[in-house]
């Protein structure tokens, strides 16, 4: 379980990445809701430099997040794409996250039985790169975080 007030993202250093890859992982948002919760993956990125992380938010939108390179001050954030649920994942219930990077920094996004959503990473796939898990204002239990490389 990974919990946080602040942004918190750890990478797992363990486990390069490289060309296509996907990400699978179950996860439970725990507790309650809270205004500015995120809770998703991190997708791409190395502890230097910048990262990009899946997440859903406490209005139950889908976001693609870019982090910028850590300077003096930590992270800033930028929101990409956002995508409203149809049926977002409510916290205390165990979901699916699927997500498919491809070389080209194209990305799939599925939410339990919700996607494909297409989106792009906005950022060039960093060599090394790692991935791992995000969570803002809130506390996280993923369980079987699983990557596979290749088409």
């Amino acid at each position: 379980m990974i919990e946080a007030d602040k942004g918190c993202g750890r990478l797992c250093s363990d486990a390069p990445l490289g060309g296509d890859y996907e990400l699978r992982a179950k996860l439970v948002r725990q507790g309650e809701p809270k205004d500015g919760s995120q809770h998703g993956l991190l997708i791409a990125g190395t502890p230097e430099g910048e990262c990009v992380a899946i997440v859903i938010d406490s209005e139950g939108q889908l976001v693609l997040k870019r982090f910028a390179e850590p300077s003096g001050s930590g992270r800033t954030e930028k929101d990409g794409a956002t995508i409203a649920l149809d049926s977002p994942p409510a916290f205390g219930t165990p979901f699916e996250l699927v997500v498919t990077v491809t070389s080209d920094g194209g990305v799939d996004v599925s939410v339990g039985k919700e996607g494909p959503f297409p989106m792009r990473l906005g950022i060039d796939l960093p060599d090394p790169n790692y991935a791992g898990v995000y969570v803002k204002s809130g506390s996280l239990l993923v369980e079987r975080l699983t990557a596979r490389s290749g088409p």
